[in-house]
């Protein structure tokens, strides 16, 4: 969870009078660039993004296409170590499934093997 209000009061980025109302700190000029790093204009609650929703529902559908056409699978190279029995089920899951705390959780494995199903041929 992200804490929006520390992020969006935070001195180091908007300056010690950063609790002052001044929206001219989001005006652009040619010396000075707001930290859009620092503001997060739709993340949570009653004002969050309006296309959340419908984000999701359709990345639901996308996902459930790409895995009707496709078998997804770990490539060769990465399963090699548990099909000789130097690593176990339970580690290849851990290191396949690994994560980093970023804004949100980020896979630290990336690869993914692609097979078309028979029935697609």
């Amino acid at each position: 969870m992200i804490d929006a209000r520390s992020l969006h009061h935070n001195p180091h980025t908007w300056g010690e009078d950063c609790k002052e109302f001044k929206p001219e700190r989001f005006i652009d000029t040619a010396d000075y660039r707001w930290p859009r790093e620092g503001f997060l204009s739709f993340s949570a609650g009653t004002r969050s993004c309006v296309g959340q929703k419908f984000a999701i529902v359709e990345g639901a559908c996308i996902l459930s296409k790409v895995c009707r056409r496709y078998k997804l699978s770990l490539p060769d190279e990465e399963m090699r170590a548990y099909r000789a029995g130097e690593e176990s089920f339970d580690e290849l899951k851990a290191r396949t499934l690994r994560m980093t705390q970023r804004i949100t959780l980020t896979p630290l494995y990336k690869s993914l093997k692609f097979t078309l199903r028979h029935d697609q041929l």
